[in-house]
C-alpha cells in the first residue's frame, strides 16, 4: 500500500508540475478553458473554485466510498482547522471535489462532510466535467473494478491537497500524510501574505 501511495504521490507531483508550468505562465496568452471557472453544484448553490478568491483554499479530490485516504485527509484537515482561531477559520475553506458522481449525490456528500468541519464544502458535477477539470489541473483518477465486492469498483486517485492563495494562485501540493500541524503552518504562511 505504501508503494502504491508513493507512486500516486510521485505521479501527482509530476502532473502538478506540468499543470503549474502551463496554468500560471506570465504573459498575454489566454486559454479558452479555465478549470477554476467551471461551475459545480455545492452546498452553497452553484459555485466555481474562483468564487472563493479572497480566501485561502485547500482543494481535495475524493469520493464517499473511499475506505481510508479520504476520511483520513478530511479528519486531518478538520483537526488543522480547529487549531486556527475563529478569525483565521474565516479566511480558509476546503473544497472537496467528488470523483464518483455516478454513485455520490450532493445530498449524501453534504451529510457525510457535516461529520467533519463546516469549512469543508462539497463540489459535485457530472463525470464529463470532473474529467475535464482533473485533466486540466493535473489530477489523476481512474475507476478500478472490484470483482469480489458489492461496490463493483473503487477509484484510485491523487491524494494530495492543493493549496491556493487568496488570489487563486496554486501555491503547492501538500502531500498525503501531512500532519494537521504542517497544514496549519502552510495556512498561517498564506494568511501573512497581503
Amino acid at each position: 500500500m505504501k508503494t502504491k501511495t508513493l507512486f500516486l504521490n510521485v505521479l501527482f507531483a509530476t502532473f502538478l508540475a506540468f499543470a503549474l508550468y502551463y496554468s500560471y505562465q506570465k504573459g498575454e496568452e489566454k486559454r479558452s478553458y479555465n478549470p477554476y471557472q467551471v461551475q459545480f453544484e455545492t452546498s452553497l448553490g452553484k459555485k466555481s473554485i474562483a468564487d472563493f478568491q479572497g480566501k485561502t483554499v485547500l482543494i481535495y479530490f475524493g469520493f464517499l466510498s473511499c475506505p481510508d485516504v479520504c476520511p483520513t485527509t478530511l479528519q486531518t484537515v478538520t483537526s488543522a482547522f480547529k487549531k486556527l482561531s475563529n478569525e483565521e477559520q474565516n479566511k480558509v475553506v476546503m473544497l472537496f471535489i467528488d470523483l464518483d458522481p455516478e454513485r455520490d449525490k450532493l445530498e449524501n456528500l453534504k451529510n457525510y462532510l457535516s461529520n467533519f468541519h463546516s469549512n469543508i464544502i462539497p463540489f459535485s458535477a457530472d463525470l464529463k466535467t470532473v474529467k475535464e477539470v482533473t485533466k486540466a489541473i493535473g489530477i489523476f483518477f481512474e475507476k478500478v473494478p472490484l470483482k469480489e465486492s458489492k461496490m463493483g469498483y473503487t477509484i484510485d486517485h491523487s491524494t494530495g491537497l492543493l493549496l491556493l492563495s487568496k488570489t487563486g494562485e496554486l501555491i503547492t501540493n501538500i502531500n498525503h500524510g501531512a500532519t494537521s500541524a504542517e497544514i496549519v503552518a502552510y495556512l498561517k504562511d498564506e494568511f501573512k501574505k497581503p
